[in-house]
């Protein structure tokens, strides 16, 4: 990776000269770590292969930021003759207005250098954060460059997504459609977050509009094969809850009703240990053998809301909290697991998540049972698919707890499986997913004239 923090002028190498060069911004990206991280490091790694090269531009690291912390081990992704724009900007700016300002300068002016040195023939912007538009749209009218968006959460169309008041919520949407009006192509991570798209935005559908979703590297997560019993039972949950939202959703669900604050019929508190707790503390009631072997982590950062609750319940003894995990640790954490938990957010009857939480594709790709409290959607079809899984009601604790029992018994019988459709995991490997974006990127690139030419 060459990192142009300082502007340099590097000598054009014979791979880098018969590629297709294009402007790739992106908030996340390495050594910054967490979920959002992996759909970029991702498709840089592959990119080049298909005879596209990203050059990036970023922000510098934030270790501060509990969304933004350091993991050094995801710059193996990086090719090294990746060029890469570090904007750097006043971090600890306490105006909130200001801070956004200079954060957008200096990505205005990262991004000038790089289209200076490099002539890319399109821009590429991978959101969030949203605002990441304005970047885009300013460097394509200046340039004469058409944009793409990615979206990796589907921004005001997200059901999960909880706001002030209801007209904040179609402030947004306003300003997405706006946002998105000058864009050469969207992508969207989810097959239902592209359909909402269309649906809510009917003058998109005469543009490249696609679904790419995320996945797994098989480098990083290899498939697990038969493997022989430990001496626990090894439940694993990978990743963040959202402990505090939900319970204070719970306790203010009038106010939430009146202002319009999210989704009707829209619950958050499934995203977080509470239903899984429940079911443990109500195995440990009726089922003893299995309480007595069992053993829970949580591997990531835990808030002191998700702390609160372990430690309130009857199970606490049983949960092991590792804290933030860089990637590769995280990956042997869900490697490890007897049964994988997947918990996602509460949905009325008949509608449809429009999001599959990024470790969904990692806990296919491990090969680990899946035990899955989801609402209808992309993640529950897809978990589906893949087999070897039991998929539940968000919220009904009976489910979760009779989950667990199911793969319990095929632990203790030596009949657990850790095989899945292989067809299934073909579909989700980032290289597959990253020839199918090579493909919407070049097919976009060849309806316009060669910039530079």
């Amino acid at each position: 990776m060459i990192d142009m923090s300082v502007s340099i002028v590097i000598p054009t190498h014979n791979r880098e000269a018969a590629m297709t060069k294009f402007l790739f911004i992106s908030h996340f990206f390495p050594p910054t770590g967490g979920a959002g991280v992996q759909r970029s490091s991702k498709f840089v790694k592959f990119l080049p292969d298909a005879g596209l090269l990203p050059v990036v531009v970023t922000g510098k690291l934030n270790p501060a930021d509990r969304w933004t912390p350091e993991d050094r081990t995801l710059m193996a992704d990086v090719p090294e003759e990746l060029p890469v724009y570090r904007a750097d900007w006043n971090m600890k700016e306490e105006n909130s207005v200001l801070r956004l300002k200079q954060r957008q300068e200096a990505y205005m002016n990262a991004a000038e250098t790089a289209i200076h040195e490099h002539r890319p023939e399109f821009i590429f912007v991978s959101m969030s954060p949203f605002q990441d538009t304005e970047i885009a749209i300013r460097l394509s009218q200046k340039y004469e460059l058409p944009w793409i968006a990615d979206l990796r959460d589907p921004w005001a169309l997200d059901e999960f997504q909880v706001y002030r008041s209801f007209a904040h919520r179609l402030a947004e949407l306003r300003k997405m459609r706006k946002s998105l009006a000058s864009a050469a192509g969207i992508i969207m991570n989810t097959p239902v977050a592209r359909d909402r798209l269309l649906a809510a935005f009917p003058e998109f559908r005469n543009r490249p509009v696609t679904s790419i979703t995320n996945g797994f590297d098989p480098e990083d997560v290899p498939p697990a094969g038969v493997r022989t019993r430990g001496e626990k039972f090894r439940i694993v949950h990978t990743g963040s809850f959202h402990t505090r939202m939900g319970m204070h959703q719970k306790s203010k669900r009038a106010i939430y009703w009146i202002l319009g604050r999210c989704e009707s019929g829209m619950e958050i508190l499934p995203r977080s240990p509470y239903y899984l707790l429940e079911a443990l503390e109500r195995i440990s009631r009726t089922d003893p053998a299995i309480h007595e072997a069992l053993e829970v982590v949580f591997a990531g950062v835990m808030s002191d809301a998700d702390k609160e609750l372990i430690s309130r319940s009857g199970v606490a003894s049983k949960v092991q909290v590792t804290g933030y995990l860089g990637h590769s640790e995280s990956a042997k954490e869900t490697a490890s697991a007897d049964l994988l938990f997947l918990p996602l957010h509460g949905l009325k009857p008949g509608r449809c998540a429009s999001i599959v939480p990024g470790k969904t594709y990692e806990y296919i790709g491990s090969g680990n049972p899946i035990l899955a409290a989801l609402p209808d959607g992309d993640a529950k079809c897809f978990v589906e698919a893949s087999g070897n899984c039991r998929v539940t009601e968000p919220d009904n604790v009976e489910g979760i707890a009779e989950g667990i029992r199911y793969f319990f018994r095929q632990w203790e019988s030596g009949t657990l499986s850790h095989t899945r459709d292989p067809s299934v995991m073909k579909a989700f490997e980032r290289r597959t997913l990253t020839a199918q974006l090579a493909d919407f990127l070049k097919g976009i690139d060849n309806q316009v004239d060669r910039h530079w030419a």
